[in-house]
């Protein structure tokens, strides 16, 4: 082909992983950045609750499997079967890649937008239960919840 491309129509790349690509930061990145965060620094705030004891506010079967599912399985899940557009499109329509390239969809703006609603997420789901659960005693037969069940109450 003696065609001249310019830099935003270059065919390197341009394959199977070519369409996720296209569109995986406006999907993945503002999806991702939420989801994680707050339980993390939910576990930050309880720290200084029990003053950097080393206890943990979730099992640790529950940070596992919060990680898989919640972390790995949706880029797998989008990259596989989300195709917006077809690859002949994509060539022939480089102006989708524009979002991309001028950072519009997710920059350093967005992203500590994103960091600071996650950090409001994580005092909604870390402080509310743990005051709700500080005073009142949840069992009917007088038992006094600990650590782990706030951690649940926390994680679900």
């Amino acid at each position: 082909n003696n065609r001249t491309w310019a830099p935003h129509t270059d065919r390197s790349g341009v394959g199977l992983t070519s369409v996720p690509k296209a569109v995986s930061p406006l999907r993945h990145c503002p999806a991702l950045i939420p989801s994680v965060f707050p339980l993390f620094v939910a576990q930050l705030w309880f720290a200084f609750v029990n003053g950097f004891s080393g206890q943990i506010l979730f099992e640790r079967w529950c940070i596992g499997l919060y990680n898989v599912i919640f972390t790995a399985l949706p880029p797998f899940t989008l990259g596989i079967f989300d195709r917006p557009c077809s690859q002949q499109n994509m060539l022939r329509f480089p102006q989708l890649y524009r979002i991309t390239q001028n950072a519009e969809g997710f920059n350093t703006k967005v992203f500590w937008g994103h960091c600071i609603n996650a950090l409001i997420h994580s005092i909604i789901l870390f402080w509310f239960p743990l005051k709700m659960l500080e005073h009142d005693s949840p069992f009917s037969d007088g038992h006094g919840n600990d650590y782990l069940f706030v951690g649940n109450m926390v994680y679900t």
